[in-house]
């Protein structure tokens, strides 16, 4: 016998007989997530529903309390049960971070702590939920990981947002499960795609700055793996700009609290064989750096003018005038919110690599995020290597 529809348009499977709470669960949960019933429609009467279903009232109670608390469903007294205007399957973006402050898989940086912080508000103008999940290793031992995996099977996520390459999240549904749109922010990311930091773009922004503000002589402190991937284009800025450097004033730097010392030994000369412009790559050597200016006896920006990279809106983390180039965070969610909604429209290019360009601190506008001339994304698949 064919299914029949009601007026609604529920179907009513003759001969239903599995109507234990769970199962009533899952086809309610199911027509929802199908579109059987749209975001912000009225659900059939509890009568329609107990008749079509074959449960008792108490089963459908069940199932409808479960699914407000998922986010599907809300109720308004004496009027009836309606799908949320913003169901998970449609606004629930979770965010993803491999490490967290005190896991022992990676380290903990500026950029996903400001990323975390500032989720909010990019919720509110957007009306998405980002909900942050930490520690997501690929252990069961982890709640964050389970709860997310609940999630993942019960169509509570709309598509993900991995806050760094996932390699070791291979073997995990997280991965695995078909349909589910992701994108990482990660200039590494090879099996999915990325919003990735144009830091080509940073090196010669800042260089060009140091240049257009007097500087002649450039230092810069940079990570490894910036001097691995952007080492050639740095020195391609530095001289495309008419500046000068040495190699021992190209330093590279892992632990930031090295980044005391090595601006102090770069100060300690005379003013004619020391730098007077210095780039700082990673936010995390600022409170380091301006550490060894002031052991030094340097003068912002009388003697030394410093540029340092940024993840706005973190504050400054010194009095001394650093000079700030970098990214707005809530700008990089909504690039990858950006990516997440075309893939649901059926684009998914795993190669695709959306390259944000940095802007100056003046060039943030008024509500947040860069000003539309400064912060045009270029899509670029071949200028990132695709293997770590």
């Amino acid at each position: 016998m064919r299914a029949q529809r009601n007026e609604r348009g529920f179907q009513v499977e003759p001969g239903h007989a599995d109507s234990t709470p769970h199962a009533t669960l899952r086809l309610l949960r199911r027509r929802i997530i199908e579109g059987y019933f749209p975001r912000d429609s009225r659900l059939p009467t509890r009568k329609q529903l107990m008749a079509s279903l074959g449960v008792s009232p108490l089963t459908l109670q069940r199932a409808l309390d479960r699914l407000t608390k998922e986010g599907f469903v809300r109720s308004i007294d004496r009027v009836g049960s309606f799908v949320a205007p913003n169901p998970p399957h449609l606004c629930r973006y979770p965010l993803v971070f491999i490490s967290s402050p005190t896991s022992s898989i990676g380290t903990w940086n500026r950029f996903w702590q400001t990323l975390s912080e500032n989720v909010g508000s990019v919720e509110k103008q957007l009306g998405m939920q980002l909900p942050v999940y930490t520690g997501i290793d690929g252990h069961a031992d982890n709640e964050d990981y389970r709860s997310l995996l609940r999630d993942l099977d019960c169509g509570r996520v709309a598509g993900l947002i991995f806050s760094q390459n996932p390699v070791v999240l291979e073997e995990s549904p997280l991965l695995t499960t078909p349909g589910i749109p992701r994108v990482a922010i990660s200039r590494y990311a090879h099996t999915m795609s990325a919003v990735a930091h144009d830091f080509e773009a940073f090196f010669d922004r800042a260089a060009q700055y140091l240049a257009s503000h007097g500087c002649r002589k450039v230092a810069m402190l940079i990570l490894p793996w910036q001097m691995k991937v952007w080492g050639e284009s740095i020195k391609s800025a530095i001289a495309r700009h008419g500046l000068q450097s040495r190699p021992e004033w190209l330093q590279v730097i892992s632990g930031a609290e090295s980044a005391q010392t090595v601006v102090r030994l770069l100060m300690s000369g005379a003013q004619s064989d020391r730098p007077d412009g210095l780039i700082l790559g990673d936010d995390n050597y600022i409170e380091h750096a301006a550490a060894g200016l002031i052991d030094a006896q340097i003068h912002v920006p009388v003697d030394l003018q410093i540029v340092t990279h940024c993840n706005f809106p973190e504050p400054l983390l010194t009095t001394l005038p650093f000079v700030r180039l970098g990214w707005d965070v809530r700008d990089m969610l909504k690039s990858a919110l950006d990516v997440l909604a075309s893939q649901r429209n059926g684009n998914n290019d795993p190669s695709h690599r959306r390259m944000i360009r940095p802007c100056f601190e003046n060039e943030l506008s008024g509500d947040f995020g860069f000003k539309q001339a400064a912060s045009t994304p270029r899509d670029d698949s071949l200028s990132l290597p695709l293997t770590k």
